[in-house]
């Protein structure tokens, strides 16, 4: 991996930089990422660390330009960390750490129980390679569930991750004649879930109320 290529690192400077202006609780996934970049370079010198701290500082510096205060970069801050803690948020966005994964199984049950038997075969027994995705995943999953506002969309990231681990199990367990078929019957569930949630279910948000609710799991 050449992190030390001067184009790979304004390249990561800048979709960093971006990343986070684009949804600010990237800086939640920030450290996820770092550790993955160790795990991958298992190095850490200074062009490294002017690397690492060069996004978040410039998204600041940016904003503060831009807004002519330096005041406001904070107060934004918290009235977005107390939005976690929101009446709406504690109602519907709150719950156990393992409560992603029920949000997951509504949506994607197939994916789901590969997903999770892929990511204990990649943790013990998987090439480096495959255990740096599932420790990616993992971290983004952990970070998420301990956050005090729970909701499926904001592990998006961790989706297709899940899907090339799930890949990379069946091709490893030597089960590439039935990967068609289980490509079909997966697309066949989720399409079916998706329509039943979002499209006749009307579903916006994706919090576990609404998905059960949606998919008749819940009485009225």
């Amino acid at each position: 991996m050449r992190t030390r290529h001067p184009g790979w690192l304004v390249a990561w400077i800048a979709a960093t930089t971006i990343a986070i202006a684009a949804k600010e609780q990237f800086l939640f996934l920030y450290p996820v990422l770092l550790l993955f970049w160790w795990l991958r370079s298992r190095r850490v010198g200074l062009a490294e660390i002017a690397a690492w701290a060069t996004p978040p500082f410039l998204f600041f510096a940016v904003y503060c330009v831009l807004a002519r205060d330096v005041s406001s970069f904070f107060r934004i801050a918290q009235i977005i960390t107390g939005a976690m803690t929101a009446p709406y948020a504690e109602q519907y966005q709150s719950g156990p750490p393992h409560r992603l994964l029920l949000d997951l199984m509504a949506v994607a049950p197939i994916l789901t129980i590969v997903a999770l038997a892929a990511l204990v075969s990649a943790l013990r027994t998987a090439r480096s390679e495959v255990r740096h995705v599932a420790l990616l995943a993992v971290g983004i999953l952990v970070v998420h569930a301990l956050l005090p506002s729970q909701n499926l969309r904001y592990i998006a990231p961790v989706d297709p991750l899940l899907r090339i681990l799930a890949a990379a199990f069946l091709v490893g367990e030597r089960a590439r004649k039935w990967l068609p078929a289980f490509l079909l019957i997966n697309a066949a569930s989720e399409l079916a879930l998706f329509h039943e949630i979002f499209i006749a279910g009307q579903v916006y948000d994706p919090v576990t109320d609404n998905l059960l609710r949606a998919l008749k799991m819940l009485p009225r």
